[in-house]
């Protein structure tokens, strides 16, 4: 959608989740995030059940990265199914009542075949990117900056940045936060970026519909 940038942030549930959504918040925007179920922590702790919560209720779109963070490609159609897919809808299911219809797939790695597994998992959405400040790398803040700066503001874009990172988190965010508003550009979730301005239509519901109440199976473990 013209006008507008979907920043967008993987790896998570971390312990910057409610920080990165109070600035959007206060400069009036939104983002997506991509989480795993496993990987900087289990999705299940206490603290990542309330941040996802957090930020789903102040308005920011949740979307699928994995269970794992693993490469899909070498993996069979039934553990991608099963043990990547499932069961992170499960536990999306569990902690809001509902799960998403996006996903990203970890590295951007996929292929028709795993495309097909995750459609058949119920993934409507296979999200991309197109800006890249490579966070991940080790990159400094001016070469992460001079990515941004270089992006044309005629058209809209989808950035990739990564919540885990202290960095991104505590230093590029209100960077991107002034970047976009210096622009002119409307901050928004990869959702709204589509056209898609419904949280109805980023979500499929999960039993009833409603969130879960914490039990045993509520684990990382096995």
């Amino acid at each position: 959608m013209p006008g507008t940038v979907a920043l967008t942030f993987d790896d998570g549930p971390y312990i910057y989740l409610k920080s990165i959504v109070d600035q959007f918040v206060a400069a009036g925007g939104k983002v997506t995030f991509f989480h795993n179920g496993d990987n900087y922590g289990c999705i299940y702790d206490s603290d990542n059940v309330a941040g996802i919560r957090y930020a789903v209720a102040a308005g920011m779109q949740i979307g699928s990265h994995g269970w794992y963070h693993y490469d899909l490609v070498p993996l069979s159609d039934d553990f991608i199914l099963n043990g990547i897919a499932a069961r992170l809808q499960t536990a999306f299911g569990r902690i809001l009542g509902y799960s998403p219809l996006y996903m990203r797939v970890p590295y951007g790695s996929y292929d028709d075949r795993v495309l097909g597994v995750l459609q058949e998992a119920g993934f409507e959405k296979m999200v991309m990117w197109d800006v890249d400040p490579a966070d991940y790398s080790g990159s400094s803040l001016a070469e992460q900056r001079a990515i941004f700066n270089a992006a044309s503001t005629t058209v809209s874009h989808v950035v990739l940045n990564h919540e885990p990172l202290q960095l991104t988190a505590q230093q590029q965010v209100p960077f991107m936060i002034q970047w976009a508003q210096d622009r002119g550009l409307q901050m928004v979730t990869v959702g709204e970026c589509l056209g898609e301005t419904s949280p109805s239509q980023w979500y499929v519901p999960y039993g009833d519909g409603q969130p879960g109440v914490r039990d045993s199976t509520w684990t990382c473990v096995g």
